[in-house]
């Protein structure tokens, strides 16, 4: 029976482009009564719709992700996540056959008389025949879910000899210790100050039924929700995760207005008359020069020189063989680290933080070289968890620094800068409600290899100026705290600081773990689909 389009097409009128996939439209339509239990037919829709939308909607942003998603239509199709969806489907289905039947065969022993029972017995009997071809078939599947076998059901050996590896068995271990310490904290967890939804949903609540299986760490683990992570959109509604995503504490910094006239005037798309602007005074009303006040005035103009240099070249420098060290020293230094000279907070790249001069407090986060999930064209990079799980340690000393004092603590932030080949990417990370850290992307800017107003450098520079302003506020904060004492503030194990409720949440050492490279690989293209 073939699916309706005006059923397949509501999936996408309900949902955003940014949640748009394979797996969370099966997820969708599984709970629909005319879903059809058969790969073929529910992926082709899917297909059909993005093909649709991709050649008809005048939505850029809806017919950018419906190609992408065609372009990488074969790597979705054959992921991890929708092979066991199918599988976990097909046992759901085994197992309800194997219950109807043993049910019918129960039903037909207590109806016979006593003159039919030797038909009742023979049926019984082929009836648990039935049960046991079907069960069988169930064995199989677990089998093949675990294993990798060839079409004839032979088993492929594994890459390597497990027998003596202890990678496996430490990486188990790794795993329960996680889920452990999961379990504590969440049982630790006051409930009346748990974050509750409109919907009556507690979010930690959610977050705990669904992670404390999982055999991987996740950012939930951490009680962390990123809003690039698939797996953390999947477990609430479009209301509740616009609920998530939008709830604001305080609002974020503006862009000064004197920083942006400068760079609307040189958003032009002219090298001569940009270089001759680039020349000129750029203190408002021609005033001298201070560097208090017109600090990032200067680093604009630098910033804008800077680039000049490789937009005169001959051919574009943006090429594909650069390594991430080139844009780094050409592109990179030129942009970022300048944006901080005049702060008491230094950009340690060593280790990839931005740390108060002179000490150990931090109050943010910088990664280079990451790979890029391709959400409408341009709008995540791939932040590891590690440097996510820094952030929200980072967060969590302020927060005990200010003693949960609650309006402190919902105004706390700290950044996180990704960039990767001539892109780049800002986050934030706060404490919004409850136990909950949370991460938010900005949308990726690009620097481009040309003067080009359609990729204009000021808003790479407004993004790094907006990275500035939240380390400026968090810092000014940490400062207005009257009883802020460093010395004490860097030692966690002394129990000066303990609240009288502790909102914070500890993280912990991400288990090692052993993986192929097709597993690597697959891994990879189950987050490809994307947002």
């Amino acid at each position: 029976m073939p699916i309706p389009m005006k059923q397949a097409s509501k999936y996408f009128q309900e949902f955003d482009p940014h949640v748009w996939s394979l797996i969370s439209f099966l997820n969708w339509r599984s709970e629909a009564p005319d879903f059809s239990l058969k790969p073929k037919l529910e992926h082709g829709t899917f297909k059909f719709e993005i093909l649709r939308i991709a050649n008809r909607d005048k939505n850029e942003i809806r017919a950018q992700k419906a190609q992408d998603m065609l372009d990488n239509w074969k790597n979705i199709k054959h992921s991890l996540k929708v092979k066991k969806f199918w599988n976990d489907r097909k046992m759901q289905s085994l197992e309800q056959d194997i219950k109807y039947i043993q049910a019918q065969n129960q039903l037909k022993v207590l109806q016979v008389d006593s003159e039919d029972l030797s038909y009742a017995l023979d049926r019984s009997r082929e009836l648990n025949e039935h049960a046991n071809i079907i069960g069988n078939k169930r064995k199989l599947v677990l089998e093949k879910n675990g294993e990798r076998r060839t079409k004839s059901g032979r088993k492929i050996p594994d890459y390597r000899d497990k027998s003596n590896d202890k990678s496996t068995d430490e990486s188990a271990d790794g795993i329960k210790a996680v889920l452990k310490k999961f379990e504590e904290t969440y049982l630790a967890m006051d409930p009346h100050y748990m974050w509750t939804l409109t919907t009556g949903r507690k979010v930690e609540k959610v977050i705990y039924e669904f992670a404390k299986n999982l055999n991987r760490e996740s950012y939930l683990h951490s009680f962390i929700i990123n809003d690039a992570d698939v797996e953390t959109l999947s477990l609430f509604s479009l209301d509740e995760w616009k609920e998530i995503k939008n709830l604001k504490a305080t609002d974020n910094p503006k862009l000064d207005p004197s920083f942006k006239r400068l760079l609307k005037k040189y958003t032009i798309q002219d090298i001569k008359k940009l270089r001759s602007l680039l020349f000129e005074p750029f203190t408002p009303d021609g005033e001298e020069y201070n560097r208090d006040i017109h600090f990032c005035l200067d680093y604009i103009n630098n910033a804008y020189r800077g680039i000049l240099r490789l937009w005169e070249m001959d051919e574009n420098p943006f090429d594909s063989l650069k390594l991430e060290g080139w844009f780094e020293t050409n592109v990179w230094n030129r942009i970022i680290d300048p944006a901080f000279d005049d702060l008491n907070v230094d950009l340690i790249r060593e280790e990839g933080v931005f740390r108060l001069r002179k000490d150990r407090l931090k109050f943010g986060a910088i990664e280079a070289g990451r790979k890029w999930k391709e959400i409408n064209g341009t709008k995540y990079m791939s932040d590891s968890l590690e440097m996510s799980k820094m952030l929200k340690d980072m967060l969590d000393k302020l927060i005990r620094e200010c003693k949960m004092n609650e309006d402190l603590v919902k105004k706390l932030k700290v950044v996180g800068i990704l960039h990767g080949a001539n892109r780049l990417q800002i986050l934030t990370v706060d404490h919004p409600k409850g136990y909950i850290t949370r991460i938010n992307h900005n949308n990726i800017q690009e620097v481009s290899g040309r003067l080009t107003a359609a990729k204009p450098l000021a808003l790479v520079l407004k993004e790094v100026l907006y990275a500035r302003s939240i380390i400026i506020e968090t810092v000014d904060m940490i400062d207005r705290d009257d009883d802020l004492n460093i010395e004490t503030f860097l030692d966690d194990d002394d129990g000066f600081h303990m609240p009288p409720i502790n909102i914070t949440t500890t993280t912990f050492t991400t288990p090692n773990k052993s993986r192929s490279k097709d597993m690597v690989n697959e891994i990879n293209h189950i987050f490809q689909f994307k947002h």
